[in-house]
């Protein structure tokens, strides 16, 4: 089992150092779903907290499209958090329903040889298997997802439909709700290995098994 916990700032980075983080999804603007980490943040956070680091990499609130001029942007914050030494993006854009196949190729070359999690964007995706079938051919190494559903709970048996797809080419990140008293819940229902919560949410129990 691993953990991923979103934080917004140095002071939660070093809670969940000392709780069950086995990496952070760094962000700002959680209220908005997530943006961009401010560079002082992230450089903070990279000098005291020995964990891997994720960057969302979004510029705006609303929908995930991206025109020319904010490409380019991400392309350039892109460019500058691997300048100073990131371990992975989180990004995603969608076109007509699915997966935006050229933008996120611009993204993900840009991104290279980083590992990139498609975020939870894909959510809002029209058919879920299909366009996991996308991100494994362009090669995206995670995706962050509840089963198209509000909760990780409702999207069960979806989320096992997609770990079973996934198989050894991609990380299904199951996010959405999980909390220490259904996270066993969750796992068996779902097969999946990765989670993801909040910083907000209560921790997992130290003790429990990382292998």
């Amino acid at each position: 089992m691993r953990i991923e916990r979103c934080v917004e700032n140095l002071e939660q980075a070093i809670l969940v150092e000392h709780e069950d983080a086995d990496r952070l999804e760094l962000c700002s603007r959680l209220d908005l779903d997530g943006l961009t980490p401010g560079q002082k943040t992230f450089l903070s956070i990279r000098e005291k907290v020995p964990l891997p680091i994720r960057a969302m990499i979004r510029i705006h609130p609303g929908p995930f499209v991206a025109d020319s001029q904010t490409l380019e942007e991400m392309i350039q914050q892109i460019s500058w958090f691997k300048e100073n030494k990131v371990d992975g993006f989180v990004l995603g854009l969608l076109k007509d329903g699915n997966i935006d196949v050229e933008g996120c190729q611009s993204l993900l070359e840009e991104c290279h040889p980083l590992p990139v999690t498609f975020h939870k964007a894909f959510d809002a995706c029209e058919n879920l298997e299909e366009n996991l079938s996308t991100l494994i051919k362009m090669g995206f190494e995670s995706v962050l997802t509840s089963g198209g559903c509000p909760t990780a709970k409702e999207g069960a048996p979806m989320l096992q439909k997609l770990v079973s797809l996934a198989g050894n080419h991609i990380h299904v990140i199951v996010a959405g709700k999980v909390r220490p008293y259904n996270l066993s819940e969750i796992e068996r229902e779902t097969k999946a290995s990765y989670f993801h919560y909040r910083v907000d949410e209560k921790t997992i129990p130290k003790q429990r098994n990382r292998t």
